[in-house]
């Protein structure tokens, strides 16, 4: 396969170390890269035609030089200081800002995410597909899974999020996301083989990828529980992510089952009262458990009340791996990040 042109562009020579390392390290041999830190020779660079697939460079220097703009590159993207100004769209070729002092991880997902998989060496040894349920409602399972999959991916991690309930409302805790469209949506309900063509239209990004929210029920567009654990087969055998992280309804029927009998890591999501406790219980004594496989966290946690967790025996037999502290109102991915609840690398595995 050709390799594909490469060129980062700033003057911070040990800020392009760890981002060329970063690509390196996903991109392999399928990328040509080449670093330019003095400006010397980046005025003499741009003098001569260039065939760049992918261009990052400093937004203050790439004001500067007009010949960009003459050469032939697929996609450009600018690192700015001002963490407001980012997302603009350019015309003429694929251009975006993002924000230069984001996390690494975050700005190659971002750079990920708009040239697609193209570059992708299938260097991913194996795909981890983690299934995040609970034993009953309300104990924030959404939020849980979303904090999960953002610890995997601070940690570097390829991640992707697939919601699987039949009304979908995660969006609500990611803030600004785009419904799926309907098209995608029958595709799924076939289980089409060359749904993974269209996958960039299917996903949105969040410092991790998620399958975008139905509108509509997703029984609307004849989805099934199969639906979904095609689509996840498909996605994991393809190695385009390191991890795959599933939330499952409360409800656990036969279908359900062979998401639990694929998955690599459960976790199971509780709160501390006695209702949860006692279906809590049920669960472990109609499961076979093994501790390497499952995972159990209480949400919600408040350390005032009491915690019927700790008087069962039957759970005492499993331990709570996390308490997470209840959140104040309004509840999102972001608040959930910022209120220390999930320490970093707590679900990294």
């Amino acid at each position: 396969m050709e390799k594909k042109k490469i060129v980062l562009v700033d003057t911070d020579e040990d800020y392009l170390s760890i981002l060329e390392y970063k690509v390196v390290e996903e991109w392999g041999d399928a990328a040509d890269i080449e670093i330019i830190t003095q400006l010397g020779y980046f005025n003499q660079y741009f003098n001569q035609p260039r065939d760049i697939y992918l261009l990052v460079i400093d937004e203050i220097l790439y004001s500067y030089e007009k010949n960009i703009n003459k050469q032939n590159i697929n996609y450009i993207f600018l690192l700015s200081e001002n963490e407001r100004d980012v997302d603009i769209d350019g015309s003429g070729v694929n251009f975006q800002k993002i924000y230069k002092y984001s996390s690494i991880p975050n700005i190659f997902q971002q750079i990920q995410k708009k040239i697609g998989f193209t570059l992708n060496p299938q260097n991913i040894e194996k795909t981890s597909v983690s299934i995040v349920g609970a034993v009953c409602g309300g104990v924030g399972k959404t939020l849980c899974a979303l904090g999960i999959c953002r610890d995997l991916a601070d940690s570097g991690k390829r991640v992707l999020y697939i919601n699987t309930e039949k009304l979908q409302d995660f969006g609500h805790y990611i803030g600004d996301f785009q419904w799926m469209g309907a098209e995608f949506g029958y595709t799924m309900a076939i289980n089409d083989a060359r749904i993974i063509m269209n996958w960039q239209e299917a996903i949105g990004q969040q410092g991790f990828d998620y399958l975008k929210p139905f509108e509509k029920l997703s029984l609307s567009y004849q989805i099934t529980t199969d639906s979904y654990l095609f689509l996840t087969e498909r996605v994991r055998d393809e190695r385009l992510y390191d991890h795959i992280v599933v939330e499952i309804p409360v409800e656990i029927d036969r279908s359900m089952m062979r998401f639990l009998d694929m998955a690599d890591k459960i976790f199971m999501i509780c709160c501390q009262d006695k209702r949860c406790a006692s279906k809590l219980e049920q669960f472990i004594q109609s499961m076979t458990l093994s501790e390497e496989k499952y995972i159990f966290i209480c949400n919600r946690f408040k350390a005032d009340r009491r915690n019927d967790l700790e008087r069962s025996p039957v759970i005492q037999r499993c331990c709570i791996s996390c308490y997470i502290p209840e959140l104040q109102e309004p509840m999102s991915l972001e608040s959930l990040i910022e209120s220390g609840a999930l320490r970093p690398g707590t679900f990294i595995f």
